[in-house]
Parts: C-alpha cells; sequence; structure tokens
C-alpha cells in the first residue's frame, strides 16, 4: 500500500478557528458545529466532526469501560479539504497520513482504518479504529457538512478536478442512486463537477442563496466556438420538474444573453415540459435521471467525445 503525506500551510486566521483539546461533547455543542461520523463499542468512542471549516477526528479508549476526564482522547485537527483529499486516496487503496495543525500528532487514514496519533512533548500515544461504517458513504457525509459549511454554502467558486472530485465522480458513476441520497447543495455541486470532468472548459458555482436564478455558469467550445450555459439544478424526492421552472430558465437565459440553458434534476420532467421544449427549443436542453446517469457513466461505456467537449453515442445524443 502506498502512503501519502498530506500537508497544507494554516493561515494564521485558519489557526484563530481551530479549537485544542475540547472534548466530544463540547465540540458538537459549539455552532456551525455538525457530527460526521460517531461510533460505541466496548472501550472506544471514534468521532470526525466539521466544525468552522476544520475537520477534527478523535478517538477516546478507556478499557475501564467508564468515561471522565482520564479518559484517553487523541484530537486530530485538519482542513476539510484535505481530510477530504485524505478519503480520496484512501478509496483508492493508499494510505494518508494528515499532520495536525498544531503539531501535536497525525491521522492516518486507510479505507479500513482511522488511527490518531497524539503527541505531548517526548511522550507519544495513539488510538486507532477499524471504520464499521461504509467508506463511500462517510465520503458522502463528509462531502455533504463540508459543501453545507461556512463559507462555501454563500460563496460562488469556480471548480476544478483535484482526487477528491474525482472520488465524487467514481461513487456516483458506480452507483447513481446515491444521487438520491444528496443534500440539495451536494448535488449541485455534483452536478458542476460532472460538466468540469466532460470537458466544460469553465464551470462556476453559484452561491446558495441568492443566486439570481442560475445555480451554474459553464463555458463549452463547440469547435473554435466558445457558447455560455446557464445551469439550474432541481433534486427532487419523485416530483417532476415542472413547465414554471423551465420556462423561468430560459427567460433568465434571454436576460443574460446566455446562448443555452441545462436544467438537471434527480427525478424527471413533467409532460407540458416535454411538450414544449424537448422536440421545439434548440437552446434548452433537459437532463433527467436516466440522461444523468448516463452522463455520470460516461468513461465505462462505449462513448466518443465531440469537439464541444460533451459526450454522445451514435443512439443517444445530449443535444445542447
Amino acid at each position: 500500500m502506498n502512503t501519502r503525506r498530506i500537508h497544507k500551510p494554516l493561515t494564521d486566521t485558519m489557526k484563530k478557528k481551530s479549537n485544542k483539546d475540547l472534548t466530544p461533547e463540547l465540540i458538537s455543542k459549539q455552532p456551525q458545529a455538525r457530527t460526521i461520523f460517531s461510533e460505541f463499542e466496548n472501550h472506544f468512542r471514534s468521532y470526525v466532526f466539521y466544525v468552522d471549516g476544520m475537520i477534527q477526528c478523535q478517538v477516546y479508549t478507556n478499557p475501564h469501560g467508564y468515561w471522565d476526564a482520564q479518559a484517553c482522547g487523541h484530537l486530530v485537527t485538519t482542513q476539510s479539504d484535505t481530510f477530504l483529499l485524505a478519503l480520496g486516496y484512501a478509496r483508492v487503496g493508499e494510505k494518508s497520513i494528515i499532520s495536525d495543525i498544531h503539531g501535536n500528532g497525525k491521522l492516518i487514514l486507510s479505507r479500513d482504518n482511522l488511527e490518531v496519533q497524539a503527541e505531548n512533548g517526548e511522550f507519544a500515544s495513539y488510538s486507532s479504529r477499524k471504520l464499521n461504517l461504509q467508506f463511500d458513504q462517510l465520503f458522502l457525509d463528509t462531502f455533504s457538512v463540508v459543501e453545507n459549511g461556512e463559507p462555501r454554502k454563500r460563496t460562488s467558486r469556480d471548480i476544478s478536478l483535484s482526487i477528491s472530485e474525482k472520488t465524487l465522480i467514481n461513487i456516483l458513476s458506480e452507483d447513481p442512486n446515491h444521487l438520491h441520497g444528496l443534500d440539495p447543495r451536494s448535488f449541485e455541486v455534483a452536478i458542476a463537477i460532472s460538466l468540469k470532468e466532460i470537458g466544460f472548459r469553465k464551470v462556476c458555482l453559484s452561491r446558495f442563496v441568492r443566486d439570481r436564478g442560475v445555480d451554474i455558469y459553464a463555458i463549452y467550445c463547440d469547435g473554435e466556438t466558445e457558447e455560455t450555459v446557464v445551469i439550474e439544478v432541481k433534486h427532487r424526492n419523485g416530483r417532476s420538474v415542472g413547465l414554471s421552472v423551465v420556462d423561468r430558465l430560459n427567460g433568465v437565459r434571454d436576460r443574460d444573453k446566455v446562448d443555452k440553458g441545462i436544467i438537471f434534476t434527480n427525478s424527471s420532467f413533467s409532460n407540458s415540459v416535454r411538450r414544449e421544449y424537448l422536440c421545439k427549443s434548440s437552446v434548452i436542453a433537459l437532463i433527467d435521471f436516466e440522461k444523468l446517469t448516463e452522463l455520470l457513466k460516461a468513461s465505462k461505456a462505449n462513448w466518443t467525445m465531440t469537439y464541444s467537449g460533451l459526450w454522445t453515442t451514435p443512439r443517444n445524443k445530449i443535444d445542447l
């Protein structure tokens, strides 16, 4: 198994936001704190928290079977992006070593094991815990909590592809039904990453609130011609997307003088939408769950890439 050391320098602001020597009970009561993973079994307690843009991992051990201030708890704090990178590398069989931001220990993460090593002066100790959680679910839970935290949810950003984004695409392509379990913001991010993965030159994810009616702005190249695209993303639990949603996006496209628009959904489109847009419009594309599944599995099918960076087969084309 390959071992990868992951370290990102912290700014002074990040260091001030981090929390040192806190118990899980105190961490969980902090504003913006979210529990990603917790497990109690025999003499072990394992936690993964998201707090203020940081990930905190703790493994508590106590052979006496009761929990008090003397329980041996090892804490490692790291940036959320770094933790997602480590999960991505772990999924492909690499062991990741992440240094604590305070220099007091490290987190060793593999697909099967979470190990927290704490250092105090000349003394070092560690707690190791086998993960009894399905690994892909741990990644998706972490991804969801991070994407719904501050400031990501309230800022726009350009999408790039790292091991974290590629891991998300791999998980969703292997089992597209995970799309139904995503929250609305995570679904938006997943679609933005998918567009970047299939060849769009630029993909900008809008802030989650006050997005002016557009979830994603994108640019793709059709030969030597660049075309702008506005994208709306609708996460629905069994409900179809109605005509008012598509009309609204088409209006935004006209208002912003954008070339084309796409609506993605994990559900389907109503009959009225299909009747008005599917056969009549050359500027609006409708991507339902079935087409989205094909898009995610493009690398595993007999697909070829067009000049525009979109995927097409002789029988089924995603037309923009």
